[in-house]
């Protein structure tokens, strides 16, 4: 059996950072003893789609497909199972690539999609194939993680409501929701909910599951990649490369005007039928290249308290599994907001002439099609998309503050 660590998430713990650094180190990494699969994409969902059962379709199965040259069309059955099939293989080729070193994968997806029998397929899989899995999870505060959530689903082109979302007991419902046959069930348990969802990954791999938390205060080293590398047991090697900052949130402002973008223009990855959306507009990668201003939010005292409280078993449950020797698991985080933005759902008059603004760039775009007018032409202008955005972000502090 050939060792690996699986690294799970869970979302918005710098994932995107941890795939960077693997990728970008994979020389140095092998000749230290750790093989990471560059012929895979940085986003290791190949795993997700081994785990899933034939008849679930979702965004991570059409991308697999799409860069295994089976195009943007829904797979049928005979297709997913040979697509699932060549995965396997590539799988076992890995296997067999690594020579003994020590295998390393990272996708947050694992944690976010799969379910409690889905998890169980990718042990008896991996299992297969000759892997012996080690699980690292990241866990971030709740309300933390949750408005880091909220915004990487409208970053992503789902509508949400945003009232309901930021309710804990709630997990963020994606609108309009998926109804293509073996569109995967939205499970209703909140992704912070650490001990449930944990249990599940410890009953799969007993004894095998490592949590670390996504905390400055509590990273090893300078950062979150060499946390991670204390938490493997990868030396730290002075050729290594740390990736700048990738996948940034976006300020409160620009996810209000989003998320009612979003409920008038298809921004997500898969259209109705669950066909890769060929035509995207605004695409997750190309936000999280904007240059934009960034503010700490500042919640209210009600819904830190609500949080606290909703989380507070669950919490104390990780902190006597994981961590016996922290009297708290978190650390507080919201005494000093310094510049900040409060929590408000509701859009103001000047948000809803940047909706209406952008819902007519992408309806430009796709009545426009020599791509010389309207959002074509800027973009393809990565700079003119970087002076909009920010020309947004910073009007609607001007308003804010009274100067406009």
């Amino acid at each position: 059996m050939q060792r690996a660590v699986v690294h799970i998430g869970t979302p918005k713990t710098a994932t995107t950072a941890l795939q960077q650094f693997l990728q970008t180190n994979s020389d140095p990494l092998k000749e230290a003893g750790w093989f990471t699969p560059s012929t895979w994409a940085n986003n290791h969902s190949e795993l997700s789609v081994l785990a899933y059962p034939e008849d679930r379709w979702d965004e991570a199965h059409a991308f697999q497909a799409r860069r295994r040259g089976y195009g943007k069309l829904r797979l049928n059955k005979h297709e997913q199972h040979h697509l699932r099939e060549q995965i396997i293989g590539e799988l076992r080729g890995l296997v067999c690539q690594s020579h003994g070193s020590t295998l390393l994968f990272s996708s947050e997806g694992l944690y976010l999609r799969l379910s409690p029998s889905e998890i169980r397929q990718l042990r008896e899989t991996l299992m297969d194939a000759g892997v012996d899995a080690e699980i690292l999870v990241y866990l971030r505060d709740p309300l933390s993680a949750r408005l880091s959530q909220v915004g990487q689903f409208v970053k992503e082109g789902w509508h949400l409501s945003l009232e309901e979302a930021l309710l804990p007991w709630n997990k963020p419902q994606r609108l309009p929701r998926r109804e293509w046959a073996g569109a995967p069930q939205e499970y209703d348990t909140p992704y912070e909910l650490y001990s449930r969802r944990l249990g599940v990954w410890e009953e799969c791999f007993p004894g095998r599951v490592s949590v670390r938390l996504f905390d400055p205060s509590q990273l090893a080293g300078s950062g979150i990649v060499q946390d991670f590398c204390d938490a493997v047991g990868i030396s730290w090697d002075s050729r290594f490369t740390q990736p700048s900052r990738v996948n940034p949130g976006l300020p409160w402002t620009i996810i209000k005007i989003l998320n009612e973008v979003n409920r008038r223009v298809n921004r997500r990855a898969l259209m109705t039928d669950g066909s890769l959306n060929a035509s995207r507009w605004l695409r997750p990668r190309e936000l999280s290249r904007f240059s934009l201003p960034t503010q700490k939010v500042c919640p209210s005292k009600a819904l830190v308290e609500n949080f606290q409280s909703y989380f507070s078993t669950s919490n104390e449950a990780v902190r006597r599994r994981y961590f016996p020797d922290r009297e708290f698991l978190w650390n507080p985080l919201w005494q000093a907001c310094g510049p900040k933005t409060d929590l408000s759902v509701d859009l103001t008059d000047d948000e809803w002439i940047m909706v209406e603004l952008f819902v007519h760039m992408a309806e430009s775009r796709h009545s426009n099609g020599s791509g010389t007018e309207g959002l074509s032409r800027i973009r393809l202008q990565p700079s003119a998309h970087r002076r909009a955005f920010g020309w947004v972000v910073r009007g609607m502090e001007r308003l804010r503050h009274g100067h406009a």
